[in-house]
């Protein structure tokens, strides 16, 4: 995997809530610990250990390189479809999707689907429209869509390209 892409998926990871600091520091360590010669942004963030998130999600911007953004949101939808899967735990999720839809997108039409997904939920929550069971059900199908994409997240096979 390549370094940017990683440090991308932590980073937007980190900011929806489906990682820790102490995660990404974990990935950082292990993977200073394999290369021969780790760049600085992966040291600094290392020790970026008593830092509030928005400080660490920062340093891992700083990795260079160059990312398609609406791929690594795919990704960690990918990885909140798992985490379901799992642990059928919907506040968290709820969570996360709310985090992911302030993060603006290129593509309008996944945009536009998360949004109304949540506005649903939203909805059936205030019992404004339809039933909580359905908009669960909503939320389901809509993230099994990004089945498969979590592949892309091998914090372990990391190279510096």
């Amino acid at each position: 995997m390549n370094l940017k892409v990683a440090a991308e998926i932590h980073r937007v990871g980190l900011e929806v809530g489906y990682f820790e600091v102490k995660d990404v520091i974990q990935w950082t360590d292990q993977l200073i610990e394999e290369l021969d010669h780790p760049p600085i942004e992966l040291i600094d963030v290392s020790l970026a250990v008593n830092q509030h998130p928005a400080e660490v999600r920062s340093k891992l911007k700083l990795v260079k390189g160059h990312v398609d953004a609406t791929f690594i949101v795919k990704v960690i939808l990918g990885l909140i479809n798992e985490y379901l899967k799992e642990s059928r735990d919907f506040s968290n999720v709820g969570y996360m999707l709310t985090m992911v839809n302030e993060i603006p997108l290129e593509d309008s039409e996944l945009a536009s689907e998360l949004w109304w997904v949540m506005e649903w939920e939203i909805l059936a929550i205030k019992e404004l429209a339809g039933n909580l069971e359905d908009a669960r059900k909503g939320i389901e199908d809509f993230l099994k869509q990004f089945s498969g994409y979590e592949k892309y997240y091998t914090p372990e096979k990391t190279v510096v390209r």
